[in-house]
């Protein structure tokens, strides 16, 4: 999970896990692409507006370097940037966790 907000992050997390996901997270796209790095992921979950690296630049090395892993897109400013993404998935914030639960288990379910 990629998201500077660290309120965002924790809840997410804590019901991600709770749910029996295994889950890594970072407070921006460096971060998260070190991590992805170490040990690939199935499905990212990351914000699109995040100082550092831009969403497409996240999104452009996520498919390059992992084509198989899933990317949900999360952003309370632009639904239509995270369209335009070859993303798998858009949710807009807020979000209710159990949106983005049903959202990782359909991907993971593909």
């Amino acid at each position: 999970m990629i998201d500077d907000e660290e309120a965002v992050r924790t809840p997410l997390r804590i019901a991600l896990e709770m749910a029996g996901h295994e889950v890594r997270e970072a407070a921006d796209g460096a971060g998260g692409l070190a991590l992805q790095q170490e040990t690939p992921a199935d499905l990212v979950i990351t914000d699109l507006r995040m100082p550092g690296l831009g969403p497409d630049e996240i999104v452009a090395k996520l498919r390059t370097g992992y084509p198989k892993t899933k990317i949900i897109a999360i952003s309370a400013l632009d639904r239509d940037l995270a369209v335009r993404l070859d993303v798998d998935c858009a949710i807009q914030k807020p979000f209710s966790l159990k949106e983005v639960l049903g959202k990782v288990s359909d991907l993971l379910a593909e």
